[in-house]
């Protein structure tokens, strides 16, 4: 009998090694879906800046486009002028 109930106090103890072993599995496991979690919200964050950078640099280019064509007809009308200019000086 003593024999059995020292048996059943190993088969005890181990069964309590292996479930503290599979809580701490659990936590690890618990703790990397978090980590997971928040390295998916960093990078839909990440993802959001990117397409408002990109958003910002079409905007900016668009900017650029329109000086450019406002620079280019100042520049026309600097000649037209400056041609207008020299025909009245000729007549």
């Amino acid at each position: 009998m003593c024999e059995i109930l020292k048996e059943l106090g190993a088969v005890t103890e181990r069964m309590r090694a292996m479930e503290t072993r599979l809580k701490d599995s659990e936590t690890r496991l618990t703790d990397s879906e978090i980590r997971l979690k928040v390295s998916e919200i960093r990078l839909a964050d990440s993802e959001s800046r990117l397409k408002e950078s990109e958003t910002r640099l079409t905007d900016s280019e668009t900017r650029l486009k329109v000086s450019e064509t406002r620079l280019t007809d100042s520049e026309i009308q600097i000649l037209e002028l400056k041609n207008k200019g020299k025909v009245k000086l000729k007549n």
